[in-house]
């Protein structure tokens, strides 16, 4: 009854609004996207919209293209390492620019970073 009630959830629109948040956190273009996976843009458009279904190949392309897992495309669970690999690209998105800092500035910035993070923690100036 569970599974059943899960798949009657399944709403097109939903899976439509996973894949636009998803080809707009990447930066790709519903075109650009169009081209990566040898379908139209107007095809694109009208998925993220929920104006049409998808074929089990064209739901492995969207997987495969924007780094997805079929769980978290259709009812929006995420079960694999992807979220792994996003905080890994978060981490490397922080990093990188500081790699080119002269030995001042990373001293300054690491003192900036260890009081930014009391703060997110909650602890303030006191901790």
């Amino acid at each position: 009854m569970d599974e059943e009630k899960q798949l009657k959830s399944l709403s097109p629109k939903q899976i439509g609004e996973r894949i636009s948040s998803r080809r707009k956190l990447l930066g790709i273009t519903r075109t650009n996207l169009a081209e990566q996976m040898k379908v139209t843009s107007k095809f694109i458009s009208d998925i993220e919209n929920g104006d049409k279904g998808m074929s089990l190949q064209t739901l492995y392309k969207f997987m495969q293209t924007l780094e997805m897992s079929s769980d978290f495309i259709l009812v929006g669970n995420c079960y694999d390492n992807k979220e792994t690999e996003n905080l890994k690209r978060i981490r490397e998105n922080i990093l990188t620019p500081l790699s080119s800092l002269e030995d001042k500035q990373l001293k300054f910035m690491e003192e900036v970073t260890k009081q930014y993070v009391q703060v997110l923690r909650g602890k303030g100036n006191d901790g």
